[in-house]
């Protein structure tokens, strides 16, 4: 079974007192040097550096006793979770390892060995042999409004600019449709991606109780705090189907004060023609009447016409990439230049777009990028960097890594567990994942959804 989802479970999260802050928390980072292994994640890496693309440490910690059915087992105490399994950590993987997290639903230890501390004494404890232990995935882009729209249909035909389908111009298939969306459809909706393990998500719109949402559309971060990820869909005013080619008298730009929020998440460059390079151009200050809003803390949705040119640019001033790859072949014939990006130093991130041409979740997403990845790629990225895409690599270009999107002291317990069984590597059980091998998912500590034997113990 693929658990029981109680819907009567679900408050405000395990942060109690919804000012959750990094650095603050009362267990302190000074606690970590008491794990007599000394190799626990201290949480010290708040940034991603081009080095942890490349080796790693995978460390043995224990053989844990196999289970008769399932993937975990359940020893029921308080509301500390003592978690062991195959840790997928930042700079280090540990077979048999352990993570502990706290009743308000911080990770206080991650390690081999996290039984010394004094939240793991009566604390309820999951025993995963075969799991393998994720951060909760992040879906950096969806639109949940759309979440209840069956696949749209378009047979063979591709556009060269999203207003095209948008709008049915020069004889194109008009795909649009109002979202009619209510509170409940968007909660089956955050249920389908919490399904797929998913925690966190920047989905313009959201429901309360489920899934951090984390942009402005709908700010409720469950808990965490303050994230504030502004995300627009048309950055340049440009809902009325407005294209340029040579210059930018779009009927409004976004201002740069926006790049006072931790992250500006805009719609960029999404088509193949002169007119979505236009965009990049009036957007990144590379042309007159447009604005500079390409910097650090930018994380653009699509980017499929930039150039080379572009990507260095992007580089150059530290912006992020959301990749949707499902939605931007199916529309387009073509997606973002993530070879290239990735070659110039771009941190990729991934998300579904949405479900009319894109993912219904992040795992449906994962698999269609390593598919794309094996097929088309060459399998330029290896499976660690495709894992990354949906864990670290997006809690970075969402400007939150210091607070989920990594197992590490001191941030946010946000976990999914997946059977690892039959996959000749752990990230490989995340991204070939169905919806029936997510054996847990938790929220700050919280359960959310999982198998029925261990949400019942639980």
């Amino acid at each position: 079974e693929t658990g029981d989802f109680e819907t009567g479970d679900f408050e405000t999260g395990d942060f109690e007192t919804g000012d959750f802050e990094t650095g603050d928390d009362e267990t302190g980072d000074d606690e970590t040097g008491d794990d007599e292994t000394g190799d626990d994640e201290t949480g010290d890496d708040e940034t991603l550096d081009d080095d942890e693309y490349g080796e790693f440490e995978e460390l043995f910690c224990e053989t844990l006793p196999p289970i008769e059915t399932g993937v975990c087992s359940v020893v029921t105490g308080n509301r500390n979770r003592l978690i062991k399994g195959n840790i997928l950590g930042t700079n280090k993987n540990y077979i048999g390892g352990q993570i502990l997290i706290d009743e308000i639903g911080v990770i206080v230890c991650v390690g081999c060995n996290c039984e010394g501390f004094y939240e793991a004494a009566e604390a309820t404890v999951i025993t995963c042999a075969q799991g393998v232990i994720s951060p909760g995935i992040i879906n950096a882009h969806d639109h949940i409004g759309w979440t209840h729209h069956n696949p749209k249909v378009w047979f063979d035909e591709r556009f060269a600019h999203r207003h095209y389908w948008r709008r049915g111009f020069d004889g194109y298939t008009n795909l649009s449709d109002p979202s009619n969306s209510t509170p409940d459809l968007k909660v089956w909706g955050e249920i389908r991606n919490i399904m797929s393990g998913t925690t966190s998500m920047a989905g313009s719109g959201g429901s309360n109780g489920l899934v951090r949402n984390v942009d402005q559309n709908f700010r409720n971060t469950e808990g965490l705090g303050s994230v504030e990820v502004y995300y627009n869909t048309f950055p340049l005013g440009d809902s009325n189907g407005a294209m340029r080619t040579t210059n930018c008298t779009y009927p409004s730009i976004d201002g740069e004060h926006l790049l006072n929020n931790q992250c500006y998440l805009p719609h960029i460059s999404e088509g193949i023609n002169l007119a979505a390079r236009n965009e990049m151009l009036c957007l990144s200050g590379q042309r007159e009447g447009g604005a500079n809003l390409i910097q650090a803390n930018t994380a653009i949705i699509h980017a499929i016409a930039i150039t080379a040119a572009d990507g260095e640019m992007l580089a150059q001033r530290g912006a992020a990439v959301i990749w949707s790859p499902r939605s931007n072949i199916s529309l387009y014939g073509n997606t973002a230049p993530v070879t290239m990006l990735a070659n110039q130093g771009v941190l990729i991130g991934l998300g579904t777009d949405w479900v009319p041409s894109g993912s219904i979740n992040m795992l449906r997403e994962y698999a269609c990028a390593d598919f794309f990845n094996s097929f088309y790629l060459n399998g330029f990225f290896t499976d660690r960097e495709l894992w990354r895409m949906g864990t670290e690599n997006n809690a970075h270009a969402l400007g939150m890594l210091d607070v989920t999107g990594a197992l590490r002291v001191g941030l946010a317990g946000d976990i999914a567990i997946f059977d690892g069984v039959e996959h000749p590597n752990f990230y490989r059980a995340v991204i070939e994942g169905t919806e029936k091998s997510v054996a847990l998912v938790m929220r700050g500590g919280k359960p959310l959804f999982g198998d029925k034997a261990l949400m019942d113990a639980i």
